[in-house]
């Protein structure tokens, strides 16, 4: 059976002119797929973002599981 992993990282800054404060935001995301064979595979998924926005921190936070068949 074939197990993939993908990672993905992302961040960036800007500043705002008029007050001269920094904004920033942060990605995460992890996804593991497994093939099962016959096309059948399952996977599970993360994601992870947070964002500040003139010292206003939010966030958000995703998880699935799933299975995919093609055919």
């Amino acid at each position: 059976a074939d197990t993939t992993l993908k990672i993905g990282v992302a961040s960036g800054d800007s500043t705002g002119a008029s007050a001269g404060t920094v904004d920033s935001a942060t990605a995460t995301t992890i996804n593991v797929t497994r093939s099962l064979g016959g096309g059948v595979s399952v996977f599970a998924e993360y994601a992870d973002i947070n964002f500040s926005d003139n010292g206003v921190n939010s966030g958000a936070t995703a998880v699935s599981v799933g299975t995919s068949v093609s055919f």
